[in-house]
């Protein structure tokens, strides 16, 4: 048995702080019970008072309304207990120490080693994931219940054997915390708030058939509704503290959980694996995108996991990572290497710390690893791929193909993925620079200005990519620091560039931060006319102006077109906001053909959309079948008293499609302009 780690002074701070909260969540709920019950004796009271007094219609309206009254104030407080709340857990897969001994063997003496339970249920989910939770129920807030443990195949497929391990004893580190529980209470509070605030349907039609009974019974029923609006804002409130509260806890909960598997695996395994899930997200979702783009040709695979490994491996490469048994090793400068936002703000409905936080308190355990494996973390299962392609099944499961599926191998998928890859890449050749840099859309007189000096190294060099970054985290500081000053957060203390400043020191630092910014941006600017200057001179030298200005005035024109069909495309957008609303038919008429008249403008801007030459090869045939038949005929999308679902979806496809199309068409004219600067360069160096 392991020596118990010593819970800190904050742990117990935040636990008694959330214990607190629940407690005044039960009190609160309990007055509002008690307030409703007295509400409903008296208004029932009154209400048979007035019927007796004298039997009229409009008296036994009146004390109807004054029963119905208090009779709804009080379901709505009651209304959660009839609530069934169902976990869908169809994409999950549960294992038993029949379908996979060799895990259970390795969790068996994992918990042994921590000192805890054996999971209840132990579940694989398809994403890169572990987690650890409760079948929680009302109940479960007075019966003593175990904890289940999720693991997700992509996070196995990302980490070696002695990572896995480590986060492993992290989830059991959970499984030994007694405030855990805590977090049972606030997940049930939760629902019951949630019920009362946002899951109305049933309870508002309700409402409404009373109301529509008789006008005076409405009106009562307005009275009740605008007694349960105040009993929300109130939850709303209370709402506030317990999850504050709880968030704090779960914080530090992470930070002892850490330190639990820190003691058995070392301080390494959990801090490399930890830096990698980012990277290994990013991986899954890009296999996952892969097969979306594929959707119209009915393209999958019996198996994503090998091919999410070689994108993980892929991406590591791209980003020159350094591969250790296949896996990349992220360091935290890696990570944080576009990051160069100089503000710290404490988020206070954050459940985890940032990965920054967590590594710092790893890093300063400095508990050397124990017994480091290697191998991939496949290795402690026993049918490892059985389990993967079921998983596999069930990502693809819910996918409607129009014709018969085509499985892809591992091989082909990786050619096709790293083709893909770079074709939707700029050059590297440019250092990043344009991938967060537009090109110059205000062309200077090239004949006026001279050819800039500097070298390639300079206009592309790290120093200036810097600059670019750091101007870019400055306008997101900025802009969070006058939201700040503004009122608009409820933040009153921040970090900025090492220094604690609380909002009064803002009327001195906002300017200062904002000279800084106008100085960045010159500097920048000053670096896109070098670049102009750069290549309209080397294509001055080598006889290629003609092709330069056509290329340069080619990507000129989309630029300007695109602008506009952003505009038009967010006016036609915005004029479809009611259709997500209950509107009266007369609205709804009205409406539409103010949407037709958009629709003319936005119908001419597809044309034109597919009339650029570039774009030929850029639009997959499904954009292109969208957009066909959004333009064989004028649709009706309303014909009282309902909306027409397949005419909706044509013109939402179409709208889905244009935005997409026109990103990919920017990036295609963006991207010959920069592949055409490249050969200029290769051709002086020749």
């Amino acid at each position: 048995m392991p020596t118990p780690i010593q819970l800190t002074s904050d742990f117990k701070k935040m636990t008694t702080k959330a214990i607190l909260a629940i407690f005044f969540f039960v009190v609160v709920y309990l007055i509002l019970i008690v307030l409703a019950i007295g509400l409903t004796l008296l208004s029932s009271y009154l209400g048979i008072m007035f019927i007796t007094l004298q039997v009229q219609w409009i008296t036994i309206a009146v004390g109807a309304g004054l029963i119905v009254m208090g009779l709804l104030v009080l379901l709505f407080l009651l209304k959660f207990m009839f609530k069934k709340h169902v976990v869908d857990r169809s994409h999950l897969v549960e294992l038993t120490a029949e379908s996979d001994p060799h895990l259970f063997a390795f969790i068996d003496s994992l918990v042994k080693e921590v000192g805890t339970q054996f999971p209840k249920k132990i579940y694989l989910s398809a994403d890169v994931n572990a987690c650890v939770f409760y079948d929680s129920s009302f109940w479960s807030m007075f019966l003593p219940i175990r904890k289940n443990l999720q693991i997700g195949l992509a996070l196995v497929n990302s980490v070696s054997v002695y990572e896995f391990k480590a986060i492993l004893a992290h989830e059991f580190g959970h499984f030994s915390q007694r405030s855990m529980k805590i977090g049972s209470y606030v997940y049930n509070v939760n629902q019951i708030i949630y019920n009362m605030l946002y899951d109305n349907n049933w309870y508002g039609t309700l409402a409404q058939k009373i109301a529509d009974v008789h006008a005076i019974i409405g009106f009562f029923v307005m009275v009740a509704a605008k007694i349960i609006q105040g009993i929300q804002f109130i939850l709303r409130k209370v709402y506030e503290v317990v999850n504050l509260s709880y968030m704090s806890l779960s914080r530090e909960m992470e930070f002892h959980a850490d330190e639990v598997a820190a003691n058995i695996t070392g301080s390494k395994p959990l801090i490399t694996s930890l830096l990698r899930f980012g990277l290994a997200d990013e991986a899954y979702t890009n296999v996952l995108n892969y097969y979306d783009e594929k959707f119209t040709e009915a393209v999958t695979t019996n198996n994503i996991y090998p091919q999410h490994h070689f994108v993980l491996g892929f991406l590591g490469k791209e980003n020159g990572l350094p591969l250790v048994n296949h896996l990349p090793m992220v360091s935290l400068e890696q990570l944080n290497r576009y990051n160069k936002s100089k503000l710290v703000i404490t988020d206070q409905w954050a459940s985890h710390p940032s990965t920054e936080d967590r590594i710092k308190r790893l890093e300063q355990l400095a508990l050397e690893p124990i017994l480091e494996d290697l191998r991939p973390a496949s290795a402690v299962f026993s049918h490892i791929e059985a389990h993967q392609q079921l998983l596999t099944q069930k990502i693809f499961a819910n996918v409607a193909y129009s014709k018969p599926t085509t499985e892809l191998p591992t091989q082909k998928f990786a050619t096709d993925y790293a083709e893909n890859y770079r074709k939707r890449r700029f050059s590297a050749f440019f250092n990043g620079y344009f991938d967060v840099q537009n090109l110059l859309t205000q062309l200077p007189d090239a004949a006026l200005n001279p050819p800039s000096s500097a070298t390639i190294n300079e206009l592309f060099g790290a120093k200036m990519i810097e600059t670019i970054h750091n101007t870019m985290a400055l306008q997101y500081d900025l802009a969070t620091l006058t939201q700040i000053a503004e009122g608009n957060t409820g933040i009153k203390t921040f970090d900025y560039d090492g220094v604690k400043y609380t909002v009064n020191d803002l009327a001195q630092l906002l300017p200062s931060l904002e000279k800084e910014l106008g100085e960045l941006k010159v500097k920048v600017a000053e670096n896109d006319q070098a670049i102009y200057h750069s290549f309209h001179h080397l294509a001055t030298q080598q006889g290629q102006i003609e092709q330069f200005n056509a290329i340069y005035q080619a990507f000129l024109e989309f630029d300007r077109w695109s602008n506009d069909s952003m505009e038009v495309l967010g006016k036609l957008s915005g004029s479809l906001d009611f259709i997500q609303e209950t509107t009266p038919f007369e609205t709804i008429r009205e409406n539409l053909i103010a949407v037709g008249t958009i629709e003319t403008d936005f119908k001419q801007h597809i044309e034109t959309l597919l009339a650029f030459p570039l774009l030929e090869t850029e639009l997959s045939p499904q954009m292109k079948e969208s957009f066909k038949k959004y333009l064989s005929k004028t649709w009706v999308y309303f014909t009282q008293p309902s909306y027409d679902d397949e005419a909706l979806n044509v013109l939402f496809d179409a709208i889905r499609n244009f935005n997409s199309a026109v990103s990919s068409g920017y990036f295609a004219h963006k991207k010959r302009v920069l592949d055409f600067f490249e050969t200029l360069t290769t051709a002086q160096h020749n």
